[in-house]
């Protein structure tokens, strides 16, 4: 069940040097397929994506990027540890299980305030 409809995202990401990077690598569709990907993740129950051509090919058809294209932004995304695979192969990101954990803990909060 999909419950996430707002999650944060800082005005100065693409300062960031690893996205800098990953611009300059990829141009504009490595910081849009990047962002397309932390979104899923944020919306899917596990915030995990396979890492396989389903989700390459998902993602370059709701982006309109070919699919080695997007195999290569993730490749690059996972080298330049902006996203991880954990032991089953599937992709992850740090901030995007720190920002789940946070609105959990808001939500925990809540309940022990009523």
């Amino acid at each position: 069940m999909n419950t996430t409809f707002y999650f944060p995202h800082d005005f100065n990401a693409g300062q960031d040097y690893k996205i800098i990077a990953l611009i300059s690598k990829h141009s504009a569709s490595g910081y849009g397929v990047y962002w397309r990907i932390i979104e899923m993740l944020h919306s899917d129950d596990s915030h995990t994506l396979p890492h396989n051509d389903m989700i390459w090919s998902v993602i370059s058809m709701t982006m309109n990027v070919p699919t080695k294209d997007v195999q290569n932004i993730i490749e690059t995304c996972i080298e330049y540890k902006l996203l991880y695979l954990n032991e089953n192969g599937a992709m992850y990101s740090n901030r995007v299980n720190y920002n789940i954990g946070y609105r959990e803990t808001i939500r925990q909060n809540k309940i022990e305030l009523v």
